[in-house]
């Protein structure tokens, strides 16, 4: 087990682990009611079905790694291109969807592959992979990576389940989001910040409220922000393209990730060091404007203060201040 795996086991953090495993449960929705398509699912969820579908990506795998880094890099044009290459991150992308597929296919059930994906098994599995595979390509403490290697798994997910019945790709997609998620969403220090609290600290009851909140947090600011800037043009397109509401409510989780990061330690040092440098890098080279990324993120700050008890509000808003002000620091000094 890995040192970090060590350090966490409280019941503050069980608990947390447990509001956060609901993120990934199988999303039951695209399929109709007809009996045929649930029975299709067991089929595909059997040993044999899992088998079949690992066998089936793991040939597809080499190539659309390879187009994920491609897509990345014409994303974010020529200033990626320095940072990566692209044939190390195409190879160590392609390891670590190796490694989703083996836990995948190991699954004891077709029960437990109707339930939830617990993180517990994949963060262990994923965390010494995912490290290495930042400093392969920057230097460890760059922040600027987590955007390249999370837009890269984004495009090579998209890539893969596109290839798969609609059975396949609910099953699969909770394990390739668990991935992305993990290298953008600090979900692991979250829980290293919360065990070193007392379980009736008022900053880790914010983040518990806070936590089971974050998806439709998240969804409710992106609706806003689609009426409000209905002619905002990035290079992927207007805000109500596909990929890019994809990526802005990743994204718009990935920022309450390390609010609630700051929260728990007292501090906004993860904030000043590697969220708004990776903004800073990010934003504009996909042609976001820092007006749509402040504005977003004031309409963050309104939601989560919403989202908790009113006798929490006064701390939690002090830490949505901080944040908002730290970001707009960045616009004058631009001006």
């Amino acid at each position: 087990m890995s040192n970090l795996s060590k350090e966490i086991h409280n019941d503050s953090v069980s608990l947390l682990t447990k509001l956060w495993s609901d993120r990934y449960l199988l999303d039951l929705s695209t399929l109709k009611s007809e009996p045929t398509n649930f029975f299709e699912l067991i089929e595909c969820a059997s040993p044999e079905g899992r088998a079949k579908t690992v066998a089936f990506v793991k040939r597809l795998l080499k190539l659309d790694c390879e187009w994920g880094v491609a897509k990345t890099n014409a994303l974010f044009n020529a200033q990626s291109v320095s940072l990566l290459n692209t044939n190390q991150m195409a190879e160590t992308i392609q390891f670590v969807y190796e490694k989703a597929l083996d836990i995948y296919q190991q699954e004891p059930s077709p029960v437990s592959a109707l339930t939830v994906v617990m993180p517990d098994k994949l963060s262990i599995t994923f965390e010494q992979l995912l490290t290495t595979l930042r400093q392969q390509h920057t230097l460890a403490s760059d922040p600027r990576s987590i955007g390249f290697i999370s837009t890269q798994i984004y495009y090579t997910s998209r890539l893969l389940l596109d290839q798969l019945s609609r059975s396949e790709q609910i099953l699969l997609n909770p394990y390739f989001k668990f991935l992305e998620e993990q290298v953008c969403i600090p979900f692991q220090r979250v829980c290293i910040a919360a065990a070193n609290l007392e379980p009736d600290s008022p900053s880790l009851t914010i983040v518990q409220q806070l936590l089971p909140a974050c998806h439709d947090i998240a969804k409710t600011v992106y609706r806003r922000a689609v009426k409000l800037y209905t002619r905002h043009q990035s290079r992927r397109g207007t805000l109500s393209h596909p990929g890019v509401k994809a990526s802005a409510i990743r994204d718009l989780e990935m920022m309450q990730g390390y609010l609630w990061l700051c929260i728990l330690e007292n501090n906004f040092t993860a904030v000043e060091q590697e969220l708004i440098p990776l903004c800073v890098l990010v934003f504009p080279s996909v042609q976001v404007t820092w007006e749509l990324v402040q504005q977003m993120l004031e309409m963050l700050m309104d939601e989560v203060l919403a989202s908790v008890e009113p006798d929490l509000k006064p701390i939690l808003r002090s830490s949505a201040l901080r944040m908002q002000y730290l970001f707009s620091e960045i616009e004058k000094k631009a001006s």
